[in-house]
């Protein structure tokens, strides 16, 4: 499994820069960089609640489901990179990770 890092303070699943999912989809069939990416598991965070979704507790690794088919770390459509950043983006929420393969 990858480690993750996620500093979306405003995302229902972020505690303490982890996410609380067992798993995470990021998006971006055609991308060819990181802007054209998103993380289609990002919950936007509601009221007061510190975690809105249901899951509670952090993992430090987590499986990543890619469809950033042009990434030299989607292996199948898993994530095989060693650690993924989960960040805000000019466009939303964006995998700073990708790394293009060639688009």
């Amino acid at each position: 499994m990858t480690k993750l890092k996620c500093n979306i303070c405003d995302c229902a699943s972020n505690k303490n820069n982890l996410c609380c999912r067992p798993y995470i989809d990021v998006g971006g069939t055609n991308a060819c960089s990181c802007c054209e990416t998103s993380c289609d598991s990002y919950i936007q965070k509601t009221g007061n609640a510190t975690n809105s979704s249901d899951f509670s507790s952090p993992n430090s690794t987590l499986e990543i489901n890619c469809k950033a088919k042009n990434c030299i770390h989607n292996q199948s459509g898993k994530c095989n990179a060693g650690l993924v950043n989960i960040e805000n983006g000019s466009n939303g929420v964006e995998c700073s990770s990708f790394e293009e393969k060639g688009c």
